[in-house]
């Protein structure tokens, strides 16, 4: 037996064995691999120090349980499980008719330092007016990703901010006219990527005559897996679409998302009474 036990110890390095004699020390306490001799065994036992003997090779493997809160465990080498998605979250908004320029907004909350603002605006073209700034108290700075789209006598804008800076915040809205019957609705999100989030629009407009029509976006094929299509409708009273979930509504007007976990050609959708709508699409990247 003890033949068997030196032949694996030369081979592999100390393991754990049924019986602790059956791997005895070498001369005078010598063991392999840095292990130290155990004494108070009969014989004296090389042991790894932990409690029990050593598994020579295997002994760095590092064996991590689950979590009891359920959130992914990154291991100490390459051997990586899957990735742990983070969600996508609505965190809040609010909403304004912009009459007066600039026109500012409050958001009732104070905002989450690292979350992304997601500004939808529209206002008509017969005033003749322009986009000139789009700012808040926070210092953040607002990209344009859908920008001028123009129906049925209206302009269109989605822009946002990434990765903002926390505390209370009021948006200002600054157009180069006065206007009537423009819209402002803002949502702040977490979990989208902190820069070059955006992806993908697409935009469509026209006119029913019927309630309860379905309007889309026109689709568009996202890039990456994970990400959050923002629908944006002006329409007489739009309800959300279909996957969607409505998040802010200013006169008929809504903003609503949903998110999703793999690439594939998408479109915003939402439900419209009767008249002139317009939908847009923009899609972001998740963390």
């Amino acid at each position: 037996m003890r033949a068997f036990a030196a032949l694996v110890l030369a081979v592999c390095g100390c393991y754990h064995p049924t019986v602790a004699s059956d791997v005895p020390c070498g001369t005078g306490g010598a063991c392999p691999n840095g292990q130290s001799c155990d004494f108070t065994q009969t014989p004296p036992t090389c042991t790894s120090g932990d409690g029990g003997t050593s598994r020579g090779s295997d002994a760095n493997i590092s064996i991590i349980d689950a979590p009891p809160d359920g959130k992914s465990t990154v291991l100490p080498d390459a051997r990586q499980p899957d990735a742990f998605v983070v969600p996508i979250a609505y965190v809040q908004h609010d909403t304004v008719k912009p009459t007066t320029s600039p026109t500012t907004l409050t958001l009732p909350s104070m905002v989450t330092a690292h979350d992304t603002i997601i500004v939808c605006f529209n206002f008509p073209t017969s005033a003749g007016a322009s986009l000139t700034s789009l700012t808040d108290s926070l210092g953040n700075t607002y990209n344009v990703v859908v920008n001028n789209v123009v129906g049925n006598s209206e302009q269109h804008y989605i822009a946002v901010a990434y990765d903002v800076a926390g505390g209370a915040d009021t948006l200002s809205l600054a157009l180069s006219a006065t206007v009537s019957g423009a819209d402002m609705l803002v949502v702040e999100y977490s979990g989208i990527a902190s820069t070059n989030a955006y992806d993908v629009d697409a935009y469509a407009s026209g006119t029913t005559s019927t309630a309860m029509t379905t309007i889309s976006s026109g689709t568009a094929t996202t890039t990456f897996a994970h990400e959050l299509i923002v629908g944006y409708a002006e329409a007489p009273s739009a309800t959300m679409g279909t996957g969607f979930t409505m998040r802010a509504m200013q006169s008929g007007n809504i903003v609503e998302d949903r998110e999703v976990y793999a690439t594939g050609t998408y479109a915003a959708t939402a439900v419209t009474g009767a008249g002139g709508w317009e939908m847009l699409m923009a899609t972001f990247k998740g963390q």
